[in-house]
């Protein structure tokens, strides 16, 4: 009982998170949309291009990439070699899985550390879109002074989820495999699964 009451509180957080990503996935989508479509309209039809509108739209495509790494893996979209682990005993199979998932983690780890510390090597940059969006509202010599920590910060952001969704993917498969579950013959298939979020 309490096993199930455990499963289905994680199984609410995986649904509530998977939730709010697509609704920020969709929302900087919207955005890229409604912006060029802003853009199409004053650059062709009243012949004055906004100058900060494709810039601004790189800013949420970085965002959406690296946001969106965590459920790219956690839906088995990623690259992997399955064929190969389905064809080898189950403890080498468990021995592996650890070995590549606690490997990949460290390495997100690296990533995280460093691209904190060129986040932050990068914080008195202010994004030009920004500082040309204060220019057209606030007036000439304007600025928003917005700090490049919010674009380089994509990086390590990314890293993170990405990291946290290795770890929890680890403990699912290990389990499985203890389990008796055949999850590579599965995946070798095209069935790749996840993270259960009903």
């Amino acid at each position: 009982m309490v096993a199930e009451t455990e499963k289905s509180i994680w199984q609410r957080i995986a649904a509530w998170y998977t939730a709010a990503m697509a609704v920020l996935g969709c929302s900087l989508l919207a955005g890229i949309v409604i912006i060029m479509g802003v853009q199409v309209f004053f650059r062709y039809v009243l012949n004055d291009s906004i100058i900060w509108a494709e810039e601004m739209c790189r800013y949420f495509l970085v965002w959406i990439t690296f946001l969106f790494l965590g459920l790219a893996y956690q839906k088995g979209e990623m690259i992997s070699l399955s064929i190969l682990m389905s064809r080898v005993p189950r403890n080498v199979q468990i021995a592996l899985t650890v070995f590549a998932h606690v490997t990949s983690i460290v390495f997100l780890g690296f990533i995280v550390w460093y691209g904190f510390l060129f986040a932050q090597g990068n914080a008195l940059q202010t994004l030009p879109a920004f500082d040309f969006i204060g220019a057209a509202f606030l007036g000439s010599g304007q600025t928003l002074d917005i700090s490049s920590v919010w674009l380089y910060g994509s990086i390590p952001a990314g890293a993170a989820i990405l990291a946290i969704h290795m770890a929890v993917m680890l403990v699912v498969r290990v389990r499985q495999l203890l389990a008796g579950e055949k999850i590579y013959d599965d995946l070798a298939e095209g069935d790749a699964p996840g993270l259960e979020t009903r």
